[in-house]
């Protein structure tokens, strides 16, 4: 059914029997004269009523997953969308849905609020995780440096486990390792003797500085790591095969995806540019401006480690807020967190206790109450 100049999704093979209190439309966004961006969206049924007075008020997500080239149904599908695959492959009603709450990038965006242009006044947040967090902030900039083509109404973004800084990742997750017991002490202690002036972070890890036996000791590490059967992006949470297959016909049928392939990560890699290694001056940018900024790290991800975005966020230099290490909570401890300000912005650095990369995922409930509490502008106690 057209909607808008989109999809209205009327229902999907095996809900049949849910209760759907919410719209969801899918379909294809032009983001360049060749290519196309699928999206899927869901919201309140309130938020499509014209006389609802508040409806412009309520925060508008984007959610980017990273990669480069994971597709971000997988997450819409197992963390923040309004349905998640059960262990028999069928789709179930996810309690912590978040919908209760570059330049193709940016043109996709600019053709979802041509189909949808009733949103275009309400609070507009990009989310996402891993490698979104170079991306992501790139297209932030690009849609306030271009506020007079586009009049989207952005506040800020929300980033889980995000790829930051290439070096501060490589060292901090050789330090990672060795504290969760993953390198031998002796293998450590002549790494750090030989190759770091005997402190650990006394380590060049820029592009060409590591060579002869560092280097092969940097590369013996790592291939310790990834070659021992430990799940990198939980390093306590076995590896397992993802039962649900986004391919399937009855749920593409249902979500305009008929005769449309998946690429994974794999094959975007293979022809992906890489032009940042380092986020800070797009994130200084982005704080000298009106913005909020939330980045939340399972502390179980090897992958994308806390410790580089805690040590990103430090290294910005902005004024912090109370002391450096505060307790959070959702029914218990739920990790730490560190506030920074400027005059006119703030950035919230959070660690989720026991999740790892996926962590809206692997602790929904804190993510939830986390992201929640970040869009309404309100303080995480």
């Amino acid at each position: 059914m057209r909607h808008g100049g989109a999809e209205l999704v009327g229902s999907l093979p095996g809900t049949e029997r849910l209760l759907i209190n919410f719209t969801q439309h899918s379909g294809f966004l032009q983001a360049s004269a060749t290519h196309k961006l699928f999206y899927w969206c869901a919201t309140e049924y309130h938020l499509f009523v014209e006389s609802d007075k508040d409806a412009t008020k309520k925060p508008l997500i984007i959610w980017f997953s990273g990669g480069p080239g994971c597709s971000s149904v997988v997450a819409l599908l197992n963390a923040i969308g309004p349905f998640e695959f059960a262990q028999n492959g069928h789709l179930q009603l996810n309690p912590y849905s978040w919908h209760k709450t570059i330049k193709e990038n940016y043109d996709a965006i600019k053709d979802f609020f041509k189909k949808h242009p009733k949103f275009l006044k309400n609070p507009l947040y990009l989310m996402g995780e891993s490698y979104a967090g170079i991306f992501v902030p790139v297209l932030a900039v690009h849609i306030l440096k271009n506020g007079k083509d586009n009049k989207f109404n952005l506040k800020g973004l929300a980033l889980g486990n995000p790829f930051l800084h290439e070096v501060l990742n490589i060292h901090t997750s050789l330090i990672y390792a060795y504290e969760h017991a993953l390198i031998d002490q002796h293998d450590w202690d002549n790494f750090v003797e030989d190759c770091c002036h005997g402190c650990e972070d006394g380590c060049d890890f820029r592009p060409g500085r590591l060579r002869g036996p560092c280097l092969t000791a940097v590369n013996d590490m790592y291939a310790e790591i990834w070659n021992s059967g430990l799940n990198p992006f939980d390093i306590y949470r076995d590896c397992s095969p993802n039962s649900a297959n986004l391919q399937l016909q009855a749920e593409k049928s249902g979500l305009s995806l008929v005769g449309y392939k998946f690429l994974g990560p794999a094959e975007v890699t293979k022809s992906y540019k890489k032009e940042y290694d380092d986020m800070s001056a797009t994130f200084k940018w982005l704080m000298s401006k009106k913005f909020s900024i939330l980045l939340y790290y399972g502390d179980t991800d090897l992958v994308c480690n806390f410790l580089m975005g805690q040590r990103f966020a430090y290294k910005l230099n902005l004024k912090m807020s109370g002391r450096e290490k505060q307790n959070w909570h959702v029914d218990g401890h739920a990790g730490f967190k560190t506030l920074y300000q400027t005059a006119s912005a703030n950035l919230t650095f959070l660690t989720v206790r026991g999740a790892g990369h996926m962590a809206a995922q692997w602790r929904a409930p804190q993510v939830f109450h986390a992201v929640s509490q970040f869009i309404q502008n309100k303080e995480l106690s």
